[in-house]
């Protein structure tokens, strides 16, 4: 019943809100598969090695991530629309720096910046689109939601293959502009807080905050490193590994015991939500690994240029484009747990095929494995509805 109420006073029609939120959505996660295809160059231009251009993602994921699981607590503390607002904003701004880069050590900063930005854009959206459409248009809401989601990394290759071949690596970024100014001004216009956003916080979780930091920053590092250090040959690594046992640990003791935790743990108590976190985390590893390791596979063992590798992923897209629409019919006729299923066995299928690619592959022996993990995307994608709802 709330959920129908508040999509009937949606100041600006519920599909005007889903356009907006999912266009948050969308170019945030692009940002992580779009500058994969353009890293060759980057290489070039900052004169840097593969391992050290790696930082140009990892930065953003780092950032992402922390915010990403600081959302729910943010949202409370500043209010749903002023933190959408800001993190598009943030975004934005970022992009431009990013844009400007001349040095390794600047691009990391802007993307660390631009992380901050993007990872409170997509949390945020997938909430405002549950609370924004009745339970009979959950489906079909979703569904747009996680053809933005599923997409956006597919599509990222392409144009940032094409826009490096064109006009060079910096607008990639450039691009976010105009999508970022119509976002903002769309969401200032359009969104709203539910009256139970509407307050601050009585104390803020400094502590987590820091623990959280520190704990998914070390534990980037060493999946991140582990295999160039020799993982636990390093001592390095060995380290980070102990930094991050003792912080995360440390930390779910304390969101347990804090009034007002950064993350809310005691809301695994809850099944479903447990299960579908856990479906979206294995659904988040397969997708932004493959987005991450097919350009460089194409380009560098392969020889395709920058735009060619992008179009040689397009299958995939244009997969998800078919399918997601028919999943967001069928989520109101059939148990979403089949439908899971499926993605998932269509994901690992694919994913099977792939791992037999090698400098011989052709371009249609890939179609299956790109037809097969496209589709399988689309409906493993449910996981997350499946946690939420």
């Amino acid at each position: 019943m709330q959920s129908t109420m508040t999509a009937t006073r949606a100041p600006a029609g519920k599909w005007v809100i889903a356009g907006t939120v999912v266009l948050g959505s969308f170019v945030s996660v692009m940002d992580i598969s779009i500058v994969n295809v353009a890293m060759p160059q980057m290489i070039s231009t900052f004169g840097v090695s593969l391992d050290a251009i790696t930082w140009v993602a990892v930065a953003y994921s780092i950032s992402e991530i922390i915010l990403v699981t600081m959302s729910a607590w943010l949202s409370r503390l500043l209010g749903r629309k002023r933190f959408f607002v800001m993190s598009f904003m943030v975004f934005t701004a970022a992009s431009i720096l990013c844009g400007l880069a001349r040095s390794l050590e600047m691009m990391i900063v802007a993307r660390i910046l631009q992380g901050i930005g993007g990872g409170g854009l997509i949390p945020v959206a997938q909430a405002i689109m549950l609370e924004t459409f009745p339970e009979e248009e959950r489906g079909m809401a979703m569904a747009i939601y996680s053809m933005g989601i599923t997409v956006a990394p597919a599509v990222g290759p392409i144009v940032g293959g094409w826009l490096t071949d064109q006009y060079g690596w910096p607008w990639i970024f450039y691009i976010n502009l105009p999508l970022g100014i119509l976002g903002t001004v769309l969401s200032i216009v359009v969104l709203s807080d539910p009256p139970h956003m509407q307050r601050g916080l009585a104390r803020i979780d400094v502590i987590g905050i820091v623990l959280l930091a520190v704990g998914l920053t070390a534990l980037q590092l060493v999946l991140e490193r582990g295999e160039r250090e020799n993982w636990f040959d390093s001592s390095f690594i060995v380290w980070m590994t102990v930094l991050t046992l003792v912080t995360l640990a440390v930390l779910v003791v304390w969101e347990l015991i804090t009034e007002e935790p950064v993350i809310n743990l005691r809301l695994l108590k809850n099944i479903p939500f447990t299960s579908g976190s856990i479906l979206a985390l294995l659904f988040g590893i397969t997708l932004f690994g493959s987005t991450f390791m097919l350009p460089l596979f194409l380009q560098r063992l392969q020889g395709y240029s920058v735009m060619d590798s992008g179009l040689v992923q397009l299958p995939r897209t244009l997969i998800m484009l078919v399918v997601t629409p028919i999943i967001g019919r069928l989520y109101n006729y059939m148990d979403s747990r089949l439908l899971i299923s499926i993605g998932v066995a269509l994901m690992m299928w694919g994913y099977i095929d792939m791992s037999g690619f090698n400098l011989e592959t052709s371009f249609m022996r890939m179609l299956p494995g790109f037809l097969l993990t496209g589709a399988g995307m689309s409906l493993g994608a449910l996981g997350d509805s499946y946690a939420f709802n």
